[in-house]
């Protein structure tokens, strides 16, 4: 069958890609292996059917952050996930080392999540090297608005973190 050795082939150009994506999203990582594992079946599904997939990375982005948006606006889960900051690196010189990470990563993550959807959409797709053409069609915005809203983006996550590094320096 054509099909599943298409899918075998975008399935393994993708899911680590596609998983790494979803986690941080959403800062769980067994909510991300399920939002990616059925993401990769309607994949498989579309192409059981016949569809015709031009881009297959760009769908899967695009399926992943609908899988998971309605995901988050069922369940409001997202700031549950990121109270709970599930550890996402498991090597770690001292003990030290490893607080200074879990806390800087919950920093950024809590800055990312005052964001709006577009804008945290933007920046993980940016952080994934994504095109401005990928992140257009996976947006769903104008090629032409990408650019001006990732830089927008960027800037009010840079003030945002030094909100917070700032108050980090009157706290200590």
């Amino acid at each position: 069958m054509v099909e599943s050795t298409i899918f075998e082939n975008i399935y393994q150009a993708n899911y680590k890609t596609i998983y790494r994506y979803v986690y941080r999203l959403s800062a769980n990582e067994e909510l991300a292996k399920d939002l990616c594992q059925e993401c990769f079946i309607k994949l498989f599904t579309e192409l059981k059917n016949k569809k015709s997939i031009s881009q297959p990375k760009n769908w899967l982005y695009k399926t992943a952050s609908n899988l998971y948006f309605t995901q988050y606006n069922r369940t409001k889960i997202y700031e549950k996930y990121l109270e709970n900051n599930n550890q996402v690196d498991s090597f770690t010189k001292t003990p030290e080392d490893d607080l200074v990470k879990k806390e800087e990563t919950s920093i950024v993550r809590a800055a990312i999540s005052k964001l709006n959807k577009k804008e945290r959409t933007l920046i993980l797709l940016y952080q994934d090297n994504c095109t401005y053409n990928e992140m257009a069609e996976i947006c769903g915005m104008k090629f032409s608005s990408v650019g001006k809203t990732l830089s927008r983006a960027i800037d009010k996550l840079g003030k945002m973190l030094i909100k917070y590094e700032n108050y980090a320096v009157l706290v200590k």
